[in-house]
C-alpha cells in the first residue's frame, strides 16, 4: 500500500497552518522517499487556503529528488 493511499482521512479535513516534511528517508533503494509525502502536503495546503493557507516546511530542501 502506497503512503498516498495509507493517509487518514482526518489528515485532509484538518485546516492546517503549519506542515513541516522531514521524511522519510530516500536514499536507499528499499526507502520511499518523500515526493508521496510533499504531493499529501500540496493537497492538504490547497484544501486549507480557503482559510489563510497552510505555510510548508521541506526539510532539507537541496537534496537530490529520490522516488
Amino acid at each position: 500500500m502506497s503512503l498516498v493511499t495509507n493517509v487518514p482521512k482526518e489528515v485532509y479535513e484538518v485546516k492546517w497552518d503549519l506542515v513541516i516534511v522531514d521524511g522519510p528517508e530516500g536514499d536507499k533503494p528499499e526507502s520511499p522517499g518523500r515526493m508521496a509525502a510533499i504531493y499529501i502536503v500540496d493537497v492538504v495546503a490547497r484544501r486549507s487556503k480557503k482559510n489563510n493557507g497552510t505555510h510548508v516546511l521541506v526539510h532539507d530542501v537541496d537534496r537530490m529528488i529520490e522516488k
